[in-house]
């Protein structure tokens, strides 16, 4: 029998390159099927990860945000202990004071208890040495409003046709001066002449002490000068003050329109 063809010694006719080339693209096939498997594992096992890190980053956040309702309810609970620890402080110094209370109305009530054990007690020698200087203080002020008041008394006797009686005066009635204001061509002056026991009182009224200038005019001396007056009007009285002329002679009319501008804040003696 003849030999066959090398040719025909194959499988359906196929040589043993194109054998080779059929396999190699099965197993490309295979490989990319497996390659593509593959990828959507990845890609599942990337959004699996992404899901647990967004899971663990809200763990995070939900830790931090316990810390921090922890620490809060701490400091709740310490102000709570601290406030507590107040209370209970001022309790106790209060129970304390209501028992030396009751020690010593039993104390009090007692047969044997003498007058002279009933200011063995510190504290209470204490208040009783604060109430007799108190007493004191207030028969002090007392005499001084007494002998003020004496001596507005004798100044309401002694002033003719004011409305008010001056608002210092000494111990015969006549009233102190406050200031010698002095009328110029065009300002005044106001020099400071109160007494010297006045120097407490002079603090009490507002703007007095700031009112003295060498040069001022008559408005100012009005904005400076309501203050005082209305401090005279609350007590009933008014401050006396020294009118002294310097004006031209020619000039009477300016003096007397200025000397009834200073008499509406003040009495007014005059200088000659």
């Amino acid at each position: 029998m003849d030999k066959l063809p090398q040719k025909e010694k194959f499988l359906f006719n196929v040589t043993l390159t194109e054998l080779t080339f059929i396999i190699f693209l099965i197993f490309i096939l295979l490989f990319s099927r497996k390659v593509l498997s593959l990828t959507k594992n990845v890609d599942t096992v990337n959004k699996t990860n992404e899901e647990l890190l967004q899971k663990l980053e809200d763990a995070n956040k939900n830790y931090i945000n316990s810390l921090t309702q922890i620490e809060a309810q701490k400091k709740t609970i310490y102000e709570l202990g601290k406030n507590n620890d107040d209370l209970f402080k001022k309790l106790t110094l209060q129970e304390s004071s209501v028992k030396k209370c009751e020690e010593f109305m039993n104390q009090f009530h007692e047969e044997d208890m003498s007058f002279t054990r009933l200011f063995d007690n510190e504290e209470l020698l204490s208040e009783i040495k604060e109430l007799k200087e108190d007493k004191s203080q207030l028969e002090s002020k007392l005499k001084e409003f007494e002998k003020e008041a004496k001596s507005r008394e004798k100044n309401l006797r002694r002033r003719c046709g004011n409305d008010w009686p001056a608002c210092w005066s000494d111990s015969e009635g006549r009233q102190e001066f406050i200031y010698a204001v002095t009328l110029n061509e065009n300002d005044l002056t106001v020099e400071g002449i109160w007494p010297s026991h006045r120097n407490d009182d002079i603090e009490f009224i507002p703007n007095a002490k700031a009112l003295p200038s060498n040069s001022m005019s008559l408005s100012d001396f009005e904005k400076n000068a309501e203050p005082i007056l209305n401090w005279s009007k609350e007590k009933e009285c008014r401050h006396y003050v020294k009118i002294i002329d310097n004006t031209a002679p020619t000039s009477k009319v300016k003096y007397k329109r200025m000397k009834k501008i200073v008499e509406g804040y003040f009495y007014k003696f005059d200088v000659r």
